[in-house]
C-alpha cells in the first residue's frame, strides 16, 4: 500500500456466512460499517441479536456487526467481500448484478475456477484475494481465529486503491493475481485432498515419508501442467504450510468429515482441466479428483 494515499473506504458488505465471512466481519467491525449477508434468516437473527464472537488465543470478544439473509438485495457499498465456497458462486452472481459497475468486489475462494465467472462481471473493479488464516466456525455467531497469517489481494481490473488498512488483521497488495493465485492452488491442491484422502492433519505429509513421497510426485505433475517458474520456490513453500499447520485439519478434511461437499472441482479440477487443454497426463491428480468425488458421493447417500 502506498503511503500518502488516503483510504475512503466506510461501508463493507461480506457475502457469506461461513467461518471466512464470520472472521472478515468480526475484525473489519472495528473500523468500517460491516454488513453481513447470510444464506439463512435464522443466521441472520443470530449475529442481530448476539453479534459475532471471536475466538483467539484463549480469549473470545464480541463485536457488533449487521447481518441480512441474502435473499433480500445487496445494498451498495465502498467494497463488497465475496467469502462463499466456489461452489456456491452462481448462486449468488444475480445479487452482484444488481450493484452498480462502480461498485468493486473482492473474491476470496481457493482454486481458479471463479476467474471464468469474473470475466463476464459488469464491475469495473475486481480483486482477488487469498488467505492465509485459519478460521474454523463454532456456530452460526462465533469464530474460532485458529491461524493467525494474512491476506493477499491483488486487482483482476481496475486500479488498486488505498483498501482496508487495520493493524490487528494485515493485508498485502500483490501486483500480479495470477501468480497470486497459482501460489495459493498449489498449496491447496497438494494439502487438501492428500489429508482428505489419508484423514491426517497437515503435518503428517511432511513427517511420514510415505505420505511426503506421494506428494512430492503431485507436486512434479503438477508444477509441468502449471509450467511453473522456480518450481522449487513453489515446492518450499508448501512444505512450510505444513510445517506451520501442522496441528491443523485442512479444510477439506473437515469438508469430508462434516459430509459437505469440498471445493475439488475448484482445485484439482481446475489443474485437470489446464493438463486436458495441454494434453498432459496426470494420472495422480485424476486418481485423487475421483478420490474426493467418491468419498462425498457415499457421505451423499
Amino acid at each position: 500500500m502506498e503511503r500518502g494515499t488516503k483510504n475512503t473506504m466506510k461501508t463493507i458488505g461480506i457475502i457469506g456466512g461461513g467461518s471466512l465471512g464470520l472472521l472478515f466481519s468480526a475484525y473489519l467491525s472495528d473500523c468500517y460499517d460491516v454488513t453481513l449477508y447470510t444464506k439463512t434468516k435464522t443466521q441472520a437473527k443470530c449475529i442481530n441479536d448476539n453479534g459475532i464472537t471471536l475466538h483467539r488465543q484463549g480469549e473470545h470478544h464480541t463485536k457488533k456487526v449487521s447481518a441480512i439473509p441474502l435473499e433480500k438485495n445487496v445494498k451498495e457499498a465502498d467494497l463488497i467481500i465475496i467469502t462463499v465456497k466456489q461452489y456456491h458462486l452462481k448462486e449468488i452472481i444475480p445479487f452482484i448484478k444488481t450493484l452498480t459497475i462502480h461498485t468493486p468486489l473482492l473474491f476470496i475462494q481457493n482454486g481458479m475456477s471463479h476467474i471464468e465467472i469474473l470475466k463476464n462481471l459488469p464491475q469495473r473493479t475486481l480483486y482477488l484475494g487469498t488467505v492465509e488464516h485459519g478460521a474454523m466456525r463454532i456456530n452460526m455467531d462465533s469464530v474460532h481465529h485458529t491461524g493467525i497469517g494474512t491476506t493477499r489481494i491483488a486487482s483482476y481490473r481496475g486500479e488498486m486503491e488505498s483498501i482496508l488498512p487495520i493493524v490487528n488483521f494485515p493485508w498485502v497488495i500483490e501486483t500480479d493475481w495470477y501468480a497470486m493465485l497459482v501460489k495459493k492452488l498449489v498449496v491447496n491442491a497438494l494439502i487438501n485432498p492428500l489429508t482428505a484422502l489419508y484423514r491426517v492433519k497437515n503435518g503428517q505429509l511432511i513427517h511420514n515419508g510415505y505420505f511426503y513421497k506421494t506428494m512430492r510426485l503431485l507436486f512434479e505433475e503438477i508444477a509441468a501442467v502449471l509450467k511453473l517458474d522456480s518450481a522449487f520456490n513453489y515446492w518450499e513453500n508448501a512444505l512450510g504450510v505444513c510445517s506451520r499447520t501442522s496441528t491443523n485439519q485442512s479444510s477439506m478434511l473437515k469438508d469430508i468429515q462434516e459430509g459437505r461437499q469440498t471445493e475439488i472441482d475448484a482445485i484439482l479440477g481446475y489443474i485437470q482441466t489446464q493438463a486436458a487443454e495441454k494434453r498432459t497426463s496426470t494420472p495422480i491428480v485424476d486418481f485423487l479428483y475421483g478420490s474426493i468425488k467418491g468419498i462425498e458421493e457415499e457421505k451423499g447417500d
